[in-house]
This record gives C-alpha cells, sequence and structure tokens, in this order.
C-alpha cells in the first residue's frame, strides 16, 4: 500500500514539474528580438519577407524542425511590440510540427501592410523569430497596371 502511494505521489510530481517546464508562446514579442536560434524553420511562402498579394485569405507556410511550436504574432504600432494573434475563439494561433515538418497557417490580411511575425520554438529557450510584412493590394489598381503595359506593348509593335 505504501509503495503506491509513493509511486501515486512520484506521478504528480513529475507531472507537475513538467507541466511547469513547458512555456507557452509570450503574448507579446519585442520589435528588435531576434531570436536564440536559426535553422528550426524556414519560410517558403511568402517567399520574401516583403512581399504583396491580392488575395485577402493567404496561406503562410514553413518547414520546420519536427517538434517545433510556431506562433503567430500581428505588430501593434501603439506600443511597437507584436502580439500573440488569436482566433475568433481566443485560441492562440499557434500550432505544433508534426513529424512532417510542415507548418500551414491561413490568415486574413487587411488592406494596409500586414507585418507578421513567426515565432518557431524548441525546447527551452531555443527559439527563431522571422518577420514578414505582406501588402494586400487591391485587385483594380493591378488591373489598371496590366492595361498600361499592355497598351505601351502595342505603341512599340509588340517590342
Amino acid at each position: 500500500m505504501k509503495m503506491k502511494a509513493f509511486i501515486g505521489i512520484l506521478c504528480a510530481a513529475l507531472l507537475m514539474t513538467s507541466a511547469l517546464g513547458a512555456e507557452a508562446a509570450p503574448e507579446t514579442v519585442g520589435a528588435y528580438d531576434g531570436g536564440t536560434a536559426s535553422g528550426l524553420m524556414i519560410v517558403k511562402k511568402p517567399e520574401t519577407s516583403v512581399s504583396s498579394t491580392t488575395k485577402q485569405n493567404y496561406t503562410l507556410s514553413a518547414v520546420c524542425v519536427s517538434g517545433v511550436e510556431v506562433s503567430l504574432y500581428s505588430y501593434d504600432a501603439s506600443s511597437g511590440v507584436f502580439r500573440l494573434k488569436k482566433d475568433a475563439s481566443g485560441n492562440a494561433l499557434t500550432k505544433a510540427v508534426n513529424a512532417g515538418g510542415i507548418y500551414l497557417q491561413e490568415i486574413d490580411l487587411s488592406k494596409e501592410t500586414n507585418s507578421l511575425l513567426l515565432r518557431a520554438e524548441y525546447g527551452e529557450g531555443n527559439y527563431q523569430h522571422v518577420r514578414l510584412d505582406i501588402t494586400l493590394l487591391d485587385q483594380g489598381l493591378l488591373d489598371s497596371i496590366r492595361g498600361f503595359a499592355a497598351n505601351f506593348r502595342s505603341i512599340f509593335g509588340g517590342w
């Protein structure tokens, strides 16, 4: 009986200490914090850190080390920090990357430039930050540019 009680107390203690060791993503990240590690994540979409798109519903993607936890942040200009983004239910946009190593996150872009930060965290104290600036373009503006380019080519006989 004493042995069962001892094992029960030991299991409870181990469970509580393991929960204390696992840190959740911080609510805010400094704008100039570059992280403590590199190579935890390679962002594939967007292809560059400054990009533009006409798609309001946009999918971010990255290849990550298996077991990495990736969190998405957006820049808060009033406080000068990145804040953890949350879904409509109030849950943090944080995902654990499985053995496949693929991270995918759909987001809705606002009309201005969307300053985002992806934070990949692995183990205790190892994290990488990747900043992204994605501008949502107006489709009408893009159509006007295409029309101008077509007219320009026709003036020079297709040259």
